[in-house]
């Protein structure tokens, strides 16, 4: 595609030769990035290169992009229940991330596959919102040329069994997986601090009651200040005991526990749910 631009402008003849006859013999084993990098330079033709990547990417991409929405919903219609993953694509121009302070065409290579991973994740990144996937991210992979290691694999697949549900979750009755307070349910639960309503339900929904939070807040922190209290709580009484009970933690930089309390203080409604009150603990306890 960049080559097509160009040639269409009529920019870089030189370059676009020299890349025509490249592309002829290319193979799923060249590094395509590198050698049109290279070919630029070698053309004078870096800044015409430049200039055409970031329209080309989008050309690229475009039928990708408006067609990753129609995937997944379909994938969803198919089977609402199913755990969806979905693998983000990972950066291959890190290798060259020690030459890009004194090597010119280095960092052209890094930008050019920066915005390459950047458009082909966005939609990915977007739609785990949107439809409640788990979204993996693999920046960090080991590779060689373009292709993971033994170590690379690894890797992704660690990433992977991170990110799946954990099969001692028991409240899948009532919290789904596509619930976007379903990590902080799932690590209240399997931690101790929260229990279900039943033996295979959470009570998403329901107001968190007093009891609840503070046996659960007091379980954290290590204290002894619970409450037998079926009374809801108020975004109020749970902002004011984040911020107090941020000491009883140990923690240093109070700023977050007032960036969490005054979060708590603009929620919508007038009660706290059940999720809502895992979610406020789950932040409070990774603060």
């Amino acid at each position: 595609v960049v080559t097509d631009i160009l040639e269409e402008r009529k920019l870089a003849e030189d370059c676009v030769r020299e890349l025509r006859e490249f592309l002829k013999s290319a193979s799923l084993e060249d590094d395509v990035i590198d050698k049109m990098v290279e070919i630029a330079d070698f053309t004078n033709a870096l800044p015409e290169l430049v200039e055409v990547v970031p329209e080309a990417v989008v050309y690229s991409f475009s039928t990708y992009l408006e067609n990753w929405d129609y995937m997944i919903q379909d994938i969803y219609d198919l089977n609402p229940d199913v755990t969806l993953l979905v693998i983000g694509m990972y950066d291959t121009s890190a290798r060259f991330q020690e030459d890009l302070a004194v090597s010119k065409t280095a960092y052209i290579k890094h930008g050019i596959s920066k915005a390459i991973i950047s458009a082909a994740n966005k939609p990915m990144i977007e739609g785990a919102e949107k439809f409640g996937y788990i979204y993996v991210d693999t920046n960090g992979t080991m590779f060689e040329t373009n292709h993971p290691t033994v170590e690379g694999h690894r890797f992704i697949a660690d990433r992977i069994l991170q990110e799946l549900p954990d099969a001692r979750f028991q409240y899948s009755a009532d919290v789904s997986i596509r619930n976007p307070q379903y990590k902080a349910i799932e690590y209240m639960t399997l931690g101790g601090y929260m229990t279900g309503t039943s033996e295979t339900t959470f009570s998403p929904d329901e107001a968190l009651t007093e009891a609840v939070f503070t046996s659960a807040m007091a379980e954290i922190t290590g204290s002894d200040d619970s409450s037998v209290s079926t009374a809801k709580v108020t975004k109020l009484s749970v902002a004011t005991a984040v911020f107090r009970n941020a000491e009883k933690k140990s923690l240093t930089d109070f700023i977050s526990a007032f960036k969490l309390a005054f979060n708590i203080l603009t929620m919508t409604g007038s009660t706290i749910t059940r999720a809502e009150g895992a979610e406020i603990l789950y932040k409070f306890c990774n603060l």
